[in-house]
C-alpha cells in the first residue's frame, strides 16, 4: 500500500471517530440517505458511512475544465476512491462526494 492509499484510508476511518454525527435524514440530506444503512431510529434517522467506489481519473476532467487549478494528489485520490455525505471533521468540513460515476454534482449549478 502506498502512502497516499494509507492516508486516504485513515481519513475515511476518521469520519466515525471525529464527526459528531453521521445521521442521515431522507429529506434534509438525500446524499447521506443514499449512503445510509440499517433501520431508522425512533426519529427517522439512519446512520450513513462512506462507500468505496473506484472511479477512473478521467472522470475529473469535466470538473477540472471549470476550475483554475487541479486538486492536490491526495485529495484527488480521496475523490476517486470513496463517496461520502457532507461531514464535519471539526477542523474542516468535507463537502459531499455523492455516489455516481462522475462528479457532476461538484460543478452542476442548475
Amino acid at each position: 500500500m502506498n502512502d497516499h492509499n494509507e492516508l486516504v484510508e485513515k481519513v475515511i476511518a476518521s469520519f466515525a471517530v471525529i464527526a459528531e454525527t453521521l445521521d442521515a435524514d431522507e429529506i434534509l440530506d438525500p446524499i447521506a440517505w443514499q449512503l445510509a444503512n440499517g433501520p431508522a431510529d425512533e426519529y427517522g434517522y439512519k446512520r450513513w458511512s462512506p462507500i468505496k467506489l473506484q472511479t477512473d481519473a478521467y472522470a475529473l476532467e469535466p470538473l477540472y475544465a471549470k476550475l483554475p487549478a487541479r486538486f492536490p494528489r491526495l485529495y484527488e485520490q480521496l475523490l476517486l476512491s470513496y463517496r461520502w455525505a457532507e461531514v464535519d471533521l471539526q477542523s474542516f468540513t468535507l463537502l459531499a462526494n455523492s455516489p455516481g460515476e462522475d462528479f457532476q454534482d461538484c460543478y452542476n449549478t442548475s
